[in-house]
């Protein structure tokens, strides 16, 4: 009789046992998602904060990129168009519309061209008349500044932060002597 009322105490035992094991269990799940919860989201913030400032940083190389290569492009065309007034054949005249065009291919894609900023071109240093019809250019040793101004904003939380980012880049470039192809 011994044996059996030892055997009815441990079998209690373990029902027990068992009853606050599962107990613990569904403790411990309430927890869990409490803490993913609060880490989730905070993970979840953070994931979207370094998906808007890493289309900052594309958006201002973009644009950054954009005004050299127009700069550039911007002195090789007064370079050629000197030496086409000194009798070279096939220069082209220097214009902005030229100008804005090889800005919008070198900003794409990190800026589209649907939405590329307007850019100003600035002539600085002695200047000389090219391409006839009053188009002046500057002589060797004059340089020229493309300027760009583009308002970025959020991608993620832009219904959050309503204030825009004025991302700036100016860039200047020399008018060479020699012409430039």
């Amino acid at each position: 009789m011994c044996q059996t009322g030892n055997a009815k105490k441990i079998k209690i035992r373990q029902q027990l046992t068992w009853v606050l094991f599962l107990r613990d269990v569904q403790s411990r799940r309430g927890t869990a998602a409490i803490e993913f919860a609060i880490g989730g989201m905070t993970l979840l913030l953070f994931f979207f904060l370094l998906i808007d400032l890493g289309d900052l940083a594309a958006t201002q190389y973009g644009l950054d990129n954009g005004v050299g290569v127009s700069a550039r492009y911007a002195a090789v065309l007064a370079s050629n168009a000197i030496h086409a007034s000194n009798g070279m054949s096939g220069a082209t005249c220097p214009n902005t519309s030229l100008i804005q065009s090889a800005f919008d291919a070198a900003a794409a894609p990190m800026i589209p061209s649907s939405s590329a900023p307007e850019i100003s071109v600035d002539w600085s240093g002695t200047m000389t008349e090219v391409c006839g019809g009053g188009s002046t250019a500057p002589t060797p040793g004059g340089w020229v500044t493309v300027s760009a101004v583009y308002v970025w904003k959020p991608l993620v939380f832009a219904n959050i932060f309503s204030s825009r980012i004025n991302l700036k880049a100016t860039y200047s470039y020399d008018v060479m002597l020699a012409p430039l192809s």
